[in-house]
């Protein structure tokens, strides 16, 4: 048997056992060869995947992991491995891959508050310490209670101004 055998070809099969050849013709092909192939992508919590579809045979296709933000990306894990943001993929068969993520626990502004903590739950800006530009950093103004998105100088000056009467 060979993908390359077409309807009209001339077959060379053994009887089992008995060491003779038999010449067969092919006059009905039941090999079906597929036309397109799926790249199908999944992706864990934090993140999206992009580029996966259905392709004809040998096509070169790209899928590329995207975090959320507060999120990273971690590696891509099933048919095919790699921690690059971008996976390169020649389709000869069907393909299923996961990109996975995981909540980004540094602290890019160095204010306290993690990145994750940041982008997910306040919507502040982990690039950031003072998101709103206030003077106030977003690990304080969390600390007090406030939106660290919504200035609060004015509140901060008017109270500094009647702290003796306060």
């Amino acid at each position: 048997y060979s993908d390359d055998v077409l309807v009209g070809d001339t077959v060379r099969a053994e009887a089992p056992g008995n060491n003779r050849y038999y010449n067969y013709s092919l006059y009905r092909s039941t090999i079906q060869r597929p036309t397109r192939f799926s790249a199908i992508a999944n992706s864990t919590a934090g993140g999206a995947v992009s580029g996966a579809g259905s392709f004809g045979p040998g096509t070169e296709v790209t899928l590329e992991a995207v975090a959320d933000p507060g999120y990273l990306f971690l590696n891509w894990t099933g048919g095919a491995s790699g921690n690059e943001l971008t996976l390169q993929l020649v389709l000869n068969s069907n393909v299923t891959v996961s990109a996975n993520f995981a909540p980004d626990l540094s602290d890019s502004d160095d204010d306290g508050v993690s990145n994750y903590i940041e982008a997910t739950v306040y919507g502040s800006d982990p690039n950031r310490s003072d998101t709103s530009g206030d003077g106030i950093p977003d690990n304080l103004a969390i600390a007090l209670g406030w939106n660290p998105l919504v200035g609060n100088a004015g509140l901060v000056s008017a109270v500094a101004e009647n702290a003796d009467s306060l």
